[in-house]
């Protein structure tokens, strides 16, 4: 999961319950710069519950096999604590659910690594974009307009 996020109202202020509830018309995902999470406490659980399912629809790189199984081990250190009471812990309800949202992700997830002289124009307010991390090849050259990526 992220580590924190912000939800807003519509002129910046900290949103209220009731506006967590409205039609969403927008939304921005930027977890590098989340700020921190300013929702009621109830709402807590649930907001991560399902900031980790977007985040698996959007992110085709998570390993959700790993996921799910670092989910079973945190539910056997809690069970351990005497936190669960349910002895069968390796029976997951959402593990289908994780593994189906990633698979949408694979599936509406284009991805294309250009080639030195394209350009890729789109409407940043109209289309879900991000990238893969890319390496620059001469670190010497501070001139962001002139790094070269690596093939």
């Amino acid at each position: 999961l992220g580590q924190g996020a912000s939800i807003v109202g519509d002129h910046g202020e900290e949103a209220e319950e009731e506006d967590i509830y409205r039609e969403i018309v927008a939304v921005n995902w930027a977890p590098p710069f989340e700020g921190p999470l300013s929702i009621p406490f109830n709402l807590v659980q649930s907001y991560y519950e399902a900031y980790s399912a977007f985040e698996l629809m959007l992110d085709s790189s998570i390993n959700v096999e790993q996921r799910i199984a670092q989910q079973r081990q945190q539910r056997r250190i809690r069970k351990g604590e005497g936190i669960i009471m349910n002895n069968n812990l390796d029976l997951d309800p959402n593990a289908d659910l994780q593994r189906n949202l990633s698979k949408y992700a694979h599936t509406h997830t284009w991805i294309y690594r250009m080639q030195q002289g394209e350009v890729l124009v789109f409407n940043n307010m109209r289309m879900l974009h991000g990238r893969h991390s890319f390496c620059i090849k001469d670190d010497k050259d501070t001139d962001p307009s002139r790094f070269a990526l690596e093939k």
